[in-house]
C-alpha cells in the first residue's frame, strides 16, 4: 500500500511540476484537472456503456409516451412504472463504474492532502504541538520534548487533570524542516514540522502503525504499534484557496470537487461518456 501511495504522490508531483514557481493554486488546479480526466476514463472502461446508453434511451422513450398519451391515465401510470424501473437499472449500471472511481479518489485524496492540505507555519509564528496517549497504554508518564536547534518552547507542557493529552506552544526562528522528539520511559518518537514555504509533502498528524496511519501520512514512518502514544499532532492551519469569481476563501476540500467535476464534465463530452 505504501508503494502505491508513493507512486501516486510522485505522479501528482510530476503533474504540478510545471507550476512550481507559481501560486500553489495552479498546481492544485492541474492536479484536479488530471483527476477529473482519469476518473472519466476509468468510468468509461469499467462501466457498461452500452447498457447505460440503452437504459437512458428507454427512459427518454417512456417520457415521450407520457406526452403522447397525456389523456390516457392507464398509459401514463404504465410509463411512469417503466421509468422508475429503468432508473433503478441506470443507478445500478453507474454504481458498477463508480466503485473503483471512488476508491481511487479516496486513496489519491490522502496524497493531495500531504501537498495542499495545510499551510506551513511561518518563521516566528507560534504553533501548538499535542500528543495523545493510547487508550491501551498501561503507563502515562509526562513526556519529555526534545527540540532541535532553531526551535524553542514558548510554554511548558500543559496537561489538564483527567485529560488524555499533553500540549506545548513552540516557535521556530528560521524556515526549514525540523524533527521534534518525545521521550516517554524507554521509548522515543519523532514528528516532522515544516516552517516556511517548503514544497515537500507534510502532514499534521502522526498515528500508530496500521493501514489508516499509512494512508493518512505516507510522508513519515508511523508510531510503533505498541507505542504509549496514539498520535502526535502539529497545529497547522488548513489550506484555503481564494475563489476567483466570488473572492471567498474556500477550504481546499470544497475547491477540489468543484474543479475536478467541472473538468470531468468537459472531458466527458469530448470522450462521449454517458
Amino acid at each position: 500500500m505504501l508503494t502505491i501511495l508513493r507512486l501516486i504522490g510522485h505522479f501528482l508531483d510530476l503533474v504540478a511540476m510545471p507550476f512550481g514557481n507559481f501560486d500553489p493554486f495552479w498546481g492544485f488546479t492541474a492536479v484536479c484537472f488530471v483527476m477529473g480526466t482519469i476518473v472519466v476514463i476509468i468510468f468509461k472502461y469499467v462501466s457498461n456503456q452500452k447498457k447505460i446508453k440503452a437504459v437512458k434511451k428507454q427512459i427518454k422513450l417512456h417520457f415521450m409516451e407520457i406526452r403522447i398519451y397525456k389523456d390516457d391515465f392507464r398509459e401514463i401510470l404504465r410509463a411512469q412504472k417503466e421509468i422508475l424501473k429503468n432508473n433503478f437499472k441506470y443507478i445500478a449500471y453507474n454504481f458498477q463504474g463508480a466503485v473503483p472511481v471512488v476508491l481511487l479518489f479516496l486513496v489519491t485524496l490522502s496524497q493531495i492532502n500531504l501537498r495542499y492540505g495545510y499551510t506551513p507555519i511561518m518563521p516566528g509564528e507560534t504553533f501548538d504541538v499535542k500528543v495523545t496517549y493510547a487508550k491501551d497504554a498501561d503507563r502515562r508518564p509526562d513526556p519529555q520534548i526534545v527540540l532541535p536547534e532553531g526551535v524553542q518552547a514558548i510554554t511548558p507542557a500543559l496537561r489538564l487533570e483527567g485529560e488524555n493529552e499533553v500540549s506545548w506552544q513552540l516557535q521556530a526562528s528560521e524556515a526549514g524542516r525540523y524533527q521534534i522528539g518525545f521521550k516517554l520511559c524507554n521509548q522515543e518518537y519523532t514528528k516532522d514540522v515544516v516552517i516556511g514555504t517548503i514544497s515537500t509533502p507534510f502532514c499534521s498528524e502522526l498515528l500508530r502503525e496500521g493501514l489508516w496511519a499509512t494512508v493518512v501520512n505516507a510522508a513519515e514512518p508511523p508510531l510503533p504499534e505498541k507505542a504509549l502514544l496514539e498520535s502526535i499532532e502539529i497545529g497547522y492551519k488548513p489550506k484555503h484557496f481564494k475563489c476567483i469569481f466570488f473572492g471567498w476563501n474556500m477550504h481546499w476540500m470544497l475547491v477540489l470537487p468543484i474543479i475536478a467535476i467541472a473538468f470531468g464534465l468537459v472531458v466527458r463530452k469530448i470522450l462521449k461518456v454517458d
